[in-house]
């Protein structure tokens, strides 16, 4: 970047930090922009919980799945736990919702 554009950039800070409107505006300005990035930021992050969470309930209703499957078939609900890795107690509660 030539001398002359830096000296020009530096006297309109100079001119922006020396009237409290300018000066103002531009505060204004700078929050607007890291609001706008905290949102974006937010909206991400929101994104991706929801997308574990979803994740991980769609592991469990996989394994319940199979857990019915296997007690269907005559399994016994310790074999099923250990399979799916649900707890027995787990297990049995879908064995007993199931009779």
């Amino acid at each position: 970047m030539e001398d002359s554009v830096m000296k020009k950039a530096f006297a309109e800070w100079e001119d922006i930090s020396r009237d409290p409107r300018a000066w103002a505006e531009y505060e204004s300005r700078r929050k607007a922009i890291l609001d706008d990035a905290a949102a974006v930021r937010e909206a991400e992050l929101r994104a991706q919980e929801a997308e574990e969470k979803g994740a991980a309930e769609g592991a469990l209703q996989a394994a319940e799945n199979i857990a019915r499957n296997l007690l269907t078939s005559g399994m016994d609900i310790e074999t099923v736990a250990q399979h799916t890795g649900l707890s027995k107690e787990k297990v049995a509660d879908i064995n007993r919702n199931m009779h």
